[in-house]
């Protein structure tokens, strides 16, 4: 019985291609899919979503889902739209007049526009099956994974100030937090372990030789002194490298760690290049738009002029909603009382706030506490708090 022969992967040039399979460029592929554009999307298989951890807080999965049952759902969803997708590494980018080359390990690909969705390499720990712990008993980020910790005795590997201002954070969830640094990486500063004393964090330095663990948690870490360290969960906060290595050979602008620099609408410097990597830094410049051509970003000045407008249109719009004169004098005595407590109200309120902000210009060099919650998909950040210099 003769062997099925696998499809093919059509030749290009191809309108969109995409670089990376996670949930962003997924999310990409859907949509371009949508907008009816001949679209491939190209990816080597070791993304986070290979991990094989349960995620608990994506929105439609009360039981969770595994980051490769995610992924399997929305190449699923893309391919329905008609995007073709192709299991290879991309080894070199260029750019010419007709658009962009692209070198795989499956082949040469020609696109018109370039979609980068790679995500980032995560920096693990070096002991004896690591890796095979990620996702299970090793864990990275804390907006995802920090309610797994809850009432757990938890470790933390990590070597920076940046590492300790997130190890303050588990303490949402549980009071048992250990910090263990290599004392051959970077050290912390006095300014940290203090922060870490009075917050009742126990502090050690070691280097971690293997991982003792049950079918659910940890048991115990075992440090090449000999050291045993009591653990349930394990996380790591050595950070990770966005996967833009390749792309220094594009007229494209990088920040100094190496993140691609875009705008608010994921564009960057160069047209019909645009990037959705974790961590991207957002900032104003022109550059190609993938679904209706070449636009400029807005400069920040015609963002202030919008935002004026907008005031502008607020006020004139509450004041033409604004009831009929009343008439009768028990009604305007009612309105006068009304309006003289809401003064009173916003008095009370602008010295609340000229307190708080008082406290918090004599606090501020105190306070090394920084949350900050990212999305994968989304380029939004809220920062609490800022780390001593």
């Amino acid at each position: 019985m003769a062997r099925a022969k696998k499809p093919r992967t059509p030749k290009g040039p191809w309108e969109c291609v995409i670089v990376g399979a996670g949930p962003a460029g997924l999310s990409a592929a859907v949509y371009m899919g949508r907008f009816r554009r001949r679209t491939l999307v190209l990816d080597c298989g070791d993304g986070r979503w290979s991990y094989g951890q349960i995620n608990h807080n994506y929105l439609g999965f009360p039981a969770g889902v595994s980051g490769i049952r995610l992924h399997e759902l929305g190449r699923a969803q893309a391919e329905r739209f008609g995007v073709t997708f192709q299991d290879a590494e991309v080894t070199k980018v260029g750019k010419d007049g007709q658009g962009f080359r692209l070198t795989t390990t499956k082949g040469p690909h020609r696109a018109g526009t370039l979609i980068w969705a790679t995500g980032v390499h995560d920096r693990w720990p070096d002991f004896e099956r690591a890796r095979r712990l990620v996702g299970r008993h090793l864990f990275w980020c804390i907006v995802c994974d920090g309610w797994r910790t809850r009432d757990l005795r938890l470790l933390v590997l990590g070597d920076t100030d940046k590492a300790v201002g997130t190890t303050l954070q588990f303490l949402t969830y549980t009071g048992r937090v250990t910090l263990l640094s290599d004392p051959t990486r970077r050290h912390l500063s006095s300014r940290a372990r203090a922060k870490l004393t009075q917050c009742g964090i126990a502090h050690t330095e070691g280097r971690v030789r293997k991982v003792i663990t049950s079918k659910e948690r940890v048991r115990r870490v075992v440090l090449d002194d000999g050291r045993v360290l009591e653990a349930d969960i394990l996380f790591s906060l050595y950070g990770s490298t966005p996967r833009t290595e390749i792309l220094r050979a594009l007229p494209v602008t990088l920040d100094r760690n190496g993140h691609v620099r875009i705008d608010d609408k994921n564009r960057t410097s160069l047209p019909g290049y645009d990037a959705v990597v974790p961590g991207s830094r957002i900032s104003a410049m022109g550059s190609g738009d993938f679904t209706s051509g070449a636009r400029p970003a807005l400069s920040a000045a015609r963002l202030r002029s919008r935002a004026r407008k907008a005031r502008a249109s607020d006020i004139n719009c509450s004041a033409r909603a604004r009831p009929a004169r009343l008439t009768t004098t028990a009604s305007a005595a009612r309105r006068t009382a009304v309006c003289a407590s809401s003064t009173a109200t916003r008095a009370r309120a602008r010295r609340s706030c000229a307190s708080t902000s008082a406290s918090w210009s004599s606090e501020r060099p105190a306070r090394e506490t920084t949350i900050a919650v990212s999305a994968t998909t989304s380029r939004a950040r809220a920062t609490v708090g800022r780390a001593s210099a």
